[in-house]
């Protein structure tokens, strides 16, 4: 949430361009941390106005259970 902030502070101030897609990816597997994870794209939603579909959730473990917990979230999976 603090990198989302800090991004969206920066871009607001120069005026430059528009952030409006979050990728969760690149920080371990998001699927562990999965309650955080989706409190903190409600929060990008609803605090910050980020579209929902324009928050993605990237896993390389998806499962039948993760993936019924996600929902209608999008999410990009890699493949091994």
């Amino acid at each position: 949430m603090a990198q989302v902030f800090l991004a969206l502070q920066f871009v607001r101030e120069r005026n430059e361009f528009v952030i409006d897609n979050i990728v969760f990816m690149g920080m371990g597997e998001p699927t562990d941390n999965l309650q955080s994870v989706l409190a903190a794209a409600e929060l990008m939603s609803s605090v910050y106005k980020l579209a929902r579909n324009k928050i993605i959730i990237s896993t390389i473990a998806p499962t039948r259970g993760i993936l019924a917990l996600l929902g209608r979230s999008p999410v990009a999976v890699a493949w091994r």
